[in-house]
């Protein structure tokens, strides 16, 4: 099993003002035979910072010039939903992050919330993904929130899209008779 590529996941919230967002970031070692390793889980919460600034710069500290790959949530406006008066900080940080990304050269992948839908807690836990103890879920003996596993989902669509759309080399491809 080698090394395919370091990959950043977040699920991010820009939200400073208007409410303390808190965002889930998950980065795994993902290799050739589509398996993946989380080495690191965090969740940045705005409520530890004095300023959205340096909210947003821990976002971007996150981001290293030796990650591969960076998969987040992306941000859509909906019109059901309510956000008159809004700061709209969520889309501001991203294209923050957008930029830092391009910046170090790093491959962004941006996802719809509605792409992780079917990854639901009860599907994760009957995949072997997450465990479910005393009212918490588990990744590999580690407590995951809802922004670390929004985060761990969101890797998941990806690492499964991947999988699907799978190179097959020349030599490997079926032949016609």
């Amino acid at each position: 099993m080698s090394l395919m590529k370091l990959v950043l996941s977040i699920d991010p919230s820009g939200n400073f003002i208007d409410g303390k967002g808190h965002t889930g970031l998950v980065l795994a070692e993902v290799y050739d035979d589509f398996t993946f390793k989380v080495i690191f889980k965090d969740t940045i919460r705005a409520a530890k910072f004095d300023t959205r600034i340096e909210y947003w710069k821990a976002h971007m500290d996150a981001l290293d010039p030796e990650i591969d790959l960076v998969v987040m949530e992306d941000f859509l406006l909906y019109p059901h939903i309510n956000q008159g008066f809004s700061y709209m900080e969520t889309p501001r940080l991203l294209g923050v992050l957008e930029m830092q990304a391009d910046l170090f050269d790093i491959p962004l992948v941006f996802q719809r919330a509605a792409n992780i839908t079917a990854w639901n807690e009860e599907v994760l836990i009957n995949r072997g993904i997450l465990e479910k103890k005393k009212g918490r879920y588990w990744h590999e003996g580690k407590i995951y929130n809802d922004h670390e596993r929004s985060a761990l989902k969101h890797l998941i669509v990806w690492l499964n899209k991947e999988k699907k759309n799978e190179y097959v080399p020349k030599e490997n491809q079926p032949k016609a008779l």
